[in-house]
C-alpha cells in the first residue's frame, strides 16, 4: 500500500503536472511548427505514461493490447528520439496486426526500456538505428547508437542493470530472449520474441533465424 500510494503522490501526480504544462505550453500562439509537433509528443508521452501507472496503482489488468499497441509504441519511441536530438536510421513498419496480443504488449514495454535507455546514455545528437523485423515464427527488434561507450564499460564491470535484467526475465518468460552489449563505436540491444504463443506454452520447439533452437 505505501509502494502504491508513493506511486499515486510522486509519478502519477508528477505526470498530471506535466501534462498540464506542456498542454498550456501547446496553446501558445506563437510556438513554431516544430516545436509545437515536440510539445504533441510530449503530451502523448506523458498521457501513455500516467494511464500505465493508473493500471499499475490499481492492481487491475492493463487496457487490453489492441492490433496497433506495437505499432504505436515503437512510432512514439522514434518521435521521441528524434526529438530529443538523436539522427535516426529506420527500416519501415511491417505488418503488425498478426502479433498476439501478449507480444505485442511485452515488446512495447521492451521498446519503452530500450528508448529510455538510449535517451540517458546514448551521445548526444548521435546516430540511432531501430529495426523491426516479422516473420511467421519471430518478432525481432534490434536497436544500435552511438555511445562514448562509458556505459557499456559499466555494464561490464556491474552486470545486467535493473531495467535490462527485468527485460531479459519477462522476455525468456514468454520463450524469447535478448542479448545487449557493446559495439565497435556504441550500443546494441536485440529482443527476440516468438509470435507462435502456441508453440512455446506446448513445448514445441522453436528454430530462431541462424538455425538456434529455444524450448
Amino acid at each position: 500500500m505505501e509502494l502504491m500510494q508513493a506511486v499515486h503522490d510522486s509519478g502519477s501526480a508528477r505526470l498530471s503536472q506535466v501534462l498540464l504544462i506542456a498542454r498550456g505550453l501547446r496553446e501558445t500562439a506563437e510556438l513554431p511548427p516544430g516545436v509545437r509537433a515536440e510539445v504533441d509528443t510530449l503530451i502523448d508521452v506523458a498521457a501513455a505514461g500516467a494511464d500505465e501507472l493508473r493500471a499499475a496503482i490499481r492492481r487491475g489488468p492493463a487496457p487490453a493490447a489492441g492490433a496497433t499497441v506495437l505499432a504505436l509504441e515503437w512510432s512514439r519511441s522514434l518521435r521521441v528520439l528524434g526529438a530529443s536530438g538523436f539522427s535516426l536510421v529506420e527500416v519501415g513498419l511491417p505488418d503488425t496486426s498478426v502479433v498476439p496480443a501478449a507480444v505485442q504488449a511485452e515488446a512495447a514495454r521492451c521498446i519503452r526500456e530500450a528508448t529510455t535507455n538510449i535517451g540517458r546514455h546514448g551521445s548526444a545528437g548521435g546516430q540511432v538505428a531501430a529495426h523491426l523485423a516479422l516473420d511467421s515464427d519471430w518478432l525481432r527488434m534490434t536497436w544500435t547508437n552511438e555511445s562514448d561507450g562509458l556505459y557499456a564499460a559499466r555494464v561490464g564491470a556491474a552486470g545486467s542493470p535493473l531495467g535490462l535484467a527485468g527485460l531479459s526475465q519477462r522476455v525468456a518468460a514468454l520463450g524469447g530472449d535478448a542479448a545487449f552489449g557493446a559495439t565497435d563505436h556504441g550500443y546494441r540491444l536485440v529482443v527476440s520474441l516468438p509470435i507462435r504463443l502456441a508453440d512455446v506454452a506446448s513445448g514445441q520447439p522453436l528454430v530462431r533465424r541462424g538455425g538456434a533452437e529455444a524450448t
